[in-house]
This record gives structure tokens, sequence and C-alpha cells, in this order.
């Protein structure tokens, strides 16, 4: 299960978590990651039966046009029923709510 202080190494391969972006040519380090909630949210059908739970973390991210970046990303189990939950999987890039908005932040807020 993907907690507070787990290695985002651990469950999606940093491959992924950077590859996906608006800008095929820019790369990106990662330098932080955070879980934002340790609180999972479950997402129900019409029926109120479990679909999946989803955490939303943040990456600090350096790119390599020299800018930073702070990216939210999705992470998911799906319902195997009875409770239970499959393997943590990495779902996507949380959408901004503007979506000129490119998630750039001074660099002197990364440390």
């Amino acid at each position: 299960m993907l907690t507070a202080g787990s290695s985002v190494s651990n469950v999606v391969g940093k491959s992924n978590l950077l590859g996906k972006n608006s800008k095929p040519d820019l790369t990106y380090t990662l330098t932080d990651f955070y879980i934002v909630d340790s609180n999972w949210t479950v997402n129900k059908n019409d029926a109120g039966a479990p679909i999946n739970k989803q955490l939303i973390t943040e990456a600090l991210l350096k790119g390599s046009d020299g800018k930073c970046y702070l990216k939210q990303y999705y992470f998911t189990e799906k319902s195997q029923g009875a409770d239970k939950y499959g393997p943590v999987m990495f779902a996507n890039e949380k959408k901004l709510a503007n979506p000129n908005d490119t998630g750039e932040i001074l660099c002197e807020n990364i440390k």
C-alpha cells in the first residue's frame, strides 16, 4: 500500500511518472514526492459498490528548461470486492483547473 513516506520508485517507475507532459522535448528530474492526504478516496458506482480508491500525490520537479514544477498525480487500487483492493497502480496526472496553468513554481521553493 502507498502510505506517507513510501518511495515512488516502489510503486511506479520514474519514467512512467515523468514521461507524460505537454512538451515532448521537456524532461523532468524528480526532486521530492509527497502524499497530499493519507486517506484514500473511495469511488463508487451508481449502486454504491466500490469501484476503486484513489490517493492524490504531489511531485516537485526540475525541468530541462531550467524551470521548476509542482504536479499532482493519482494512484489507484481497483476494488476486488469483499472490501479487498488490488495493487497500487499509477493512474494519471491530475488535470489542473486552469488548462493554461503549467504547474510552474519558483525554484527557490524546492529545497
